[in-house]
């Protein structure tokens, strides 16, 4: 099933507090950070900043801000590492599958296309036929 963006969004989001055994809440305690932090930055190799901005409740600058630290936080911050790989395992695997789901939708009208095409040249070269035939 061909999903928007958003709901894509908000299932990755959603897999990945259930993944954390973590309810999505809007605090700021230390490991609720790091998740949206984590989130955020894997969510932000497949969209833009302004859609993973309104699903995470925060500004496109705190996105922007939370991207600038990525790469010390993979390196400092005990813990975020982990989360972030975890994130980006999932945001990866949903958004993989809908490239595939719309590819494969492509195909299929494509595929309906060409069969039509190929009827009508049938259909030609028979008529052609019949008037050769005459």
């Amino acid at each position: 099933m061909i999903q928007s963006d958003e709901e894509i969004i908000s299932a990755c989001i959603e897999q990945f507090y259930d993944a954390l055994r973590m309810a999505d809440t809007k605090r700021r305690h230390k490991e609720q950070v790091k998740a949206r932090n984590a989130i955020a930055v894997a969510l932000l190799d497949h969209f833009n900043s302004k859609q993973v901005a309104v699903h995470l409740s925060r500004d496109r600058s705190t996105l922007s801000h939370m991207l600038k630290k990525h790469e010390d936080n993979m390196s400092y911050w005990e813990g975020y590492k982990d989360r972030y790989l975890l994130a980006k395992e999932i945001v990866d695997s949903l958004t993989f599958r809908h490239v595939e789901e719309t590819r494969l939708a492509y195909l299929a009208v494509r595929k309906q296309f060409i069969e039509s095409h190929i009827r009508s040249i049938h259909r030609n070269i028979e008529i052609k036929s019949n008037q050769l035939n005459e």
